[in-house]
């Protein structure tokens, strides 16, 4: 069995695997081998020869028109993309400093409470130059808003 080179995005999420079928606009669970296989096959741009073992599962998505087309040129672009670099260069609002590690509360649903792994309390304090030098930067990239915010 061959199918055309599908216009598809491959998702992993924790034990799952999906595709995001770009021209039906569908994402759909498939298996880890058939994620596998597109995974191995995504650079060719011709038919696909699909191993035995994966037609049925081939056919099933096929019922539901995916793969229809291949790719169709679409790009998806940021509205403001041409004008990025002057937003990110002139339109700052808002900065929030971590000023402490030293937070003298122990919330439970915190990430720095302790009950995650990523990080825990400590001494740790800013020094003063580096937040004059991060509200400086605030500073010299807002000039384009009306207010700024510092949390």
């Amino acid at each position: 069995m061959k199918v055309e080179a599908p216009f598809i995005h491959l998702i992993k999420l924790h034990t799952k695997y999906y595709l995001y079928d770009v021209n039906s606009k569908m994402i759909v669970n498939i298996s880890n081998d058939l994620f596998d296989f597109f995974k191995s096959n995504e650079n060719i741009k011709a038919e696909i020869e699909i191993p035995h073992k994966l037609e049925d599962e081939v056919r099933r998505l096929l019922k539901y028109d995916l793969f229809s087309k291949t790719d169709t040129g679409y790009e998806i672009e940021y509205p403001q993309g041409t004008n990025l670099e002057e937003i990110l260069n002139n339109c700052m609002r808002i900065m929030t400093l971590q000023v402490t590690q030293n937070c003298n509360l122990r919330c439970k649903y915190c990430v720095y409470s302790g009950s995650y792994s990523n990080r825990v309390h400590s001494n740790k304090r800013m020094s003063f130059e580096t937040a004059k030098s991060a509200i400086d930067f605030l500073y010299a990239h807002s000039s384009m808003t009306t207010s700024i915010g510092i949390t």
